[in-house]
This record gives structure tokens, C-alpha cells and sequence, in this order.
């Protein structure tokens, strides 16, 4: 693909793009880049948008800084179009999976737009876009959370895995306790900042929500500011089971490796047989 060089004033930003957010440490980044070297990165433009006008479809934060950097003209590549809404839709999103300048709201926004205007099922929607239908559920699932919410979940760079458990915890929340979905999304991001640090964690408190039973103590932990993570898994019952089971796929693997050790007939040194007999001490006084 040739690089082109076009007039600024025939290119116009695309009014339905999902990115609306623009963070303003990387747009005074890439200013100072443009200042000093140009853009050194082609815009991709559609054709033939409006007679012989341009629709940006990736470089809109290289466009508004051409714009106020007073350029007359930018390199880009051009696609011939017009395109289909779905067409320019699934193209934009799959140059994002290239260099990932979307946040993930901008691309669960995309999925979630691209949806509703073509009217594809989530099945067609991922056969599309190249994701699992379950990965295409949990990028829906995301949007529940208020824009607020979202951009502090943004500042903190918050992983998309540790999201999809927090949105689940959100609404069993929502279903429990007659706090509104803003004063709950406050004290669950609380949570996570003070003490739940890592995927496993959010993952045990989604489950832990799953059911019924100890809701005072559920919401007591919502609440509560020093109420202590592993205290509430002792505290409920789905974190207890939580625990057992993995307490039991443990041993599941460790007999495993046991009778592995024995089938190869190696043998083991006396500090090991000690520290077997201790385990099994150990469980029998569980």
C-alpha cells in the first residue's frame, strides 16, 4: 500500500468511531513527537466518503494534532470506499488488535455498536471479529460498569480479566443489597485498591457471590473497610468450598506425583519422608 499525501481539510473523523476518549499524557506525548519528527505514521483513510472526501478510520489523535499543529496536508494510506458499517466497523477493529490503541471500553464499545446497528448475533459478531463467543459475552458484560467507574478503571489500568470478575461482583451486588449501582461500584474498586491485588482473588470473590447464602457477611465486606479478604472467605461459605477444592485438586496432584515416584522406582531421602509424614499429620487434623 502506497503511502499518499492528502489536503487536511478533505479528511473528516469518523463521528461513530468508539474511542471518545482521549488521555491527555499520550496526546502531549505524541505532540511532542510530531513537533519535533512529523508524523512519521500514515493515517489509513476510506475513500470516496463524501465525493472525494476521507473518513479516518485509524489516526485521529495524529489528525487533531495536525490540525492544531496548523499542517496543511498528512501521509496516509487510503482504502477504497465507500464501506459498509460493518465493513469499516470490523476493519477498524481488527487494526486495533494490531497496535492497541483503543482502551478496552473503546473496543467493548465496537463489539457492542457493531452488534446493535448490523444486527448480528454474538455468534456472527465473533466469527467476525475472531474471538470466542464467551470472550465477545464478557466484552459486552464490561459496558454495565458507569462512565465514572470507567475511567477511574482506566487511570489504574485495571486488566480486562480482573473487570469481567468485578462487573459479576457488582451485579450479585446489585441483587442483594438496595445500594445504587454507583455507591457499589465505589466501594468495590475500594476493595480491590486496599487489598485484592491479583486475578485469583477477584476471580474467588465472583464465585463467592454466586450464591444465597451469607448475605449480611457480603455485604458487610462491601462495607466494611477493614474487614480483611481472607477473613471473608473464612467467614462464607462459597469461599470455604472455594478453599477445600483447591486444597483438593492440590493433594490430587501431589498423590499423583507420588505414585509417579514410585512406578520409577526412585527413592526418597529421609528429610522428604519427613516432610510427607508431617503433611499427612497435618490433614489429619483438619
Amino acid at each position: 500500500m502506497k503511502t499518499q499525501t492528502v489536503v487536511l481539510t478533505l479528511i473528516h473523523p469518523d463521528p461513530e468511531q468508539p474511542r471518545t476518549i482521549f488521555q491527555e499524557n499520550k496526546m502531549n506525548e505524541l505532540r511532542k513527537s510530531i513537533q519535533k519528527n512529523g508524523i512519521l505514521a500514515p493515517l489509513l483513510l476510506e475513500s470516496n466518503y463524501k465525493k472525494d472526501q476521507y473518513l479516518i478510520l485509524d489516526g485521529e489523535r495524529r489528525y487533531r494534532l495536525a490540525k492544531e499543529l496548523n499542517f496543511s496536508s498528512v501521509p496516509a494510506y487510503i482504502i477504497e470506499g465507500p464501506l459498509t458499517y460493518e465493513d469499516r466497523t470490523i476493519k477498524r477493529f481488527q487494526i486495533q488488535e494490531q497496535h492497541a490503541s483503543w482502551t478496552i471500553f473503546d473496543k467493548a464499545k465496537a463489539i457492542y455498536t457493531l452488534k446493535q446497528r448490523t444486527r448480528l448475533t454474538i455468534a456472527e459478531v465473533s466469527a467476525k471479529t475472531n474471538l470466542n463467543t464467551s470472550v465477545v459475552h464478557n466484552w459486552l458484560s464490561i459496558l454495565d460498569f458507569s462512565d465514572d467507574t470507567r475511567s477511574k478503571l482506566l487511570d489504574q489500568k485495571v486488566p480486562f480479566t480482573y473487570l469481567i470478575y468485578l462487573i459479576r461482583v457488582v451485579k450479585r451486588y446489585l441483587l442483594i443489597t438496595e445500594m445504587d449501582q454507583k455507591d457499589i461500584e465505589d466501594a468495590v474498586v475500594n476493595k480491590m485498591e486496599s487489598g485484592i491485588k491479583n486475578a485469583l482473588d477477584l476471580w474467588k470473590w465472583s464465585q463467592i457471590m454466586i450464591d444465597d447464602q451469607n448475605i449480611d457477611e457480603k455485604i458487610k465486606f462491601l462495607k466494611d473497610v477493614n474487614y480483611s479478604f481472607s477473613d471473608f472467605v473464612l467467614n462464607t461459605k462459597g469461599g470455604r468450598s472455594n478453599e477445600l477444592n483447591q486444597l483438593y485438586k492440590r493433594l490430587f496432584n501431589f498423590n499423583k506425583m507420588i505414585e509417579k515416584t514410585k512406578s520409577r522406582g526412585l527413592k526418597l531421602e529421609e528429610e522428604h519422608l519427613s516432610l510427607i509424614d508431617k503433611i499427612c499429620m497435618t490433614l489429619k487434623e483438619l
